[in-house]
């Protein structure tokens, strides 16, 4: 599986799943948690993600 993000300026690197399965768990782990934390600080409490 090869996961990206757009946003706003730009985009995310390729992220490549190489070996098993994307569980929720691990998706949440490698890829939102990392992205959530670089917006939080700018977006506030009121941050809604849309995946």
């Amino acid at each position: 599986m090869i996961w990206a993000g757009i946003m706003l300026d730009g985009r995310t690197l390729l992220r490549v799943f190489d070996r098993g399965s994307v569980t929720g768990v691990r998706y949440r782990d490698e890829v939102l948690e990392p992205y959530v934390r670089l917006f939080w600080g700018a977006v506030g409490p009121e941050f809604i993600l849309q995946d």
